[in-house]
């Protein structure tokens, strides 16, 4: 079957991929697949816990497997026992997933017009239970970015005003040490422009605590897409300068601010 992203845990050894209806577990340092974990419904994304003891699996539900399994959320794969110990239900499939650095909080996305809050912290009375989702002021693209800043402050997500040709990247308080975060309300939502031209933002790479990398949706139009680097004055602020770099590195306009 197709293969979707793959994931390391963090220091590494095993890396999990999202297949159809199953996940692989591949040891990275003989390239070999371990096993194929069954799920009964096709892996969209995979990420890791920091501490490598799970790893959850973005579920698209049931319009996408070709099954009868009517699961719709995020499955929970134990790490060591190389198997599915638990499913997380969410109202619609899930595409994307970003854990935050401490964790604690897992954060899903499909399409429409929410993020979906998981608790993954083991310590917490709230473990593998969803909090209110956000909501976000507009749609999104199923396989769209979704990212957490390295310092845990910032949630990225991508979205768009027009399919491949407008969108924003929408920045959402979640600092745990910060008390206005409660809710984790939307703090920036930035269009994407370039000379007057409009982007829709696709995949997002946080870098560090003040930059992320964001490459646009590909659109039949354009023959050079950019790579668009934003950057905070500092870790505190919400505004980012815009610059870009091109991907072909040939071409004599090769950086630039927007």
């Amino acid at each position: 079957g197709s293969s979707n992203a793959a994931r390391l845990t963090p220091p590494g050894g095993l890396a999990f991929s999202g297949l159809t209806n199953q996940v692989g577990v591949i040891d990275v340092d003989n390239n070999n697949l371990l096993k194929l974990i069954p799920l009964g419904n096709v892996a969209e994304d995979v990420v890791a816990t920091p501490d490598n003891t799970r790893a959850y699996v973005a579920m698209a539900g049931p319009g996408f497997s070709g099954t009868d399994d009517p699961f719709a959320g995020i499955a929970v794969v134990d790490t060591i026992r190389l198997e599915v110990v638990n499913r997380i239900p969410l109202p619609r499939g899930i595409w994307r997933l970003a854990v935050d650095p401490s964790g604690k909080y897992l954060y899903a996305a499909g399409g429409g017009s929410y993020v979906y809050v998981s608790n993954i912290d083991p310590e917490s009375r709230r473990f593998h239970q969803t909090d209110s989702p956000i909501e976000k002021p507009r749609e999104r693209l199923l396989t769209d970015g979704l990212a957490v800043s390295p310092d845990g402050r910032r949630l990225f997500v991508s979205t768009y005003e027009r399919l491949r040709l407008n969108g924003n990247v929408v920045v959402f308080n979640i600092d745990p040490e910060d008390p206005a975060s409660a809710g984790r309300p939307m703090v920036n939502d930035i269009n994407l422009t370039l000379h007057g031209g409009k982007w829709h933002p696709g995949e997002i790479v946080p870098v560090d605590s003040t930059r992320f990398l964001v490459t646009p949706v590909p659109h039949h139009t354009i023959s050079q897409p950019f790579v668009f680097t934003f950057t905070a004055t500092d870790e505190h602020s919400t505004d980012y300068q815009i610059d870009f770099f091109r991907t072909n590195l040939s071409s004599p306009e090769q950086t630039g601010a927007l």
